[in-house]
C-alpha cells in the first residue's frame, strides 16, 4: 500500500513527527511500524510552519533518505497555505 500523508505516529515504544525533525531511530522505527501495517511506500508530510521550520525539516528527511535509501520514503507532501 501507497499512503500518500504521513504526519508521523507515536506509541509506547517511538514517537516520530516529521514536523519535529525526528532522528534517525525515530524514522527507522516508524518504518517498520508501517510496513508491519502492510504500508511499503509514502510521502513523509510536512504540516504549515515557519520556512525554517520547514527547511530544517526537509533537510532531516532528505539526510534519512541519503544514508539509507529512499525505499519507503518516496517524497514530501507539505501542507497548508506554504504553498
Amino acid at each position: 500500500m501507497l499512503d500518500l500523508q504521513i504526519n508521523g505516529f507515536a506509541t509506547e515504544k517511538f514517537r516520530c513527527n516529521f514536523w519535529e525533525a525526528p532522528d534517525d531511530e525515530s524514522i527507522t522505527a516508524l518504518n517498520h511500524y508501517l510496513h508491519k501495517e502492510g504500508v511499503k511506500q509514502y510521502l513523509a508530510t510536512l504540516i504549515t510552519a515557519s520556512y525554517s521550520n520547514i527547511e530544517n525539516n526537509l533537510q532531516r528527511i532528505q539526510s534519512y533518505v541519503n544514508k539509507h535509501g529512499k525505499s519507503q520514503i518516496i517524497g514530501v507532501h507539505m501542507e497548508g497555505g506554504l504553498i
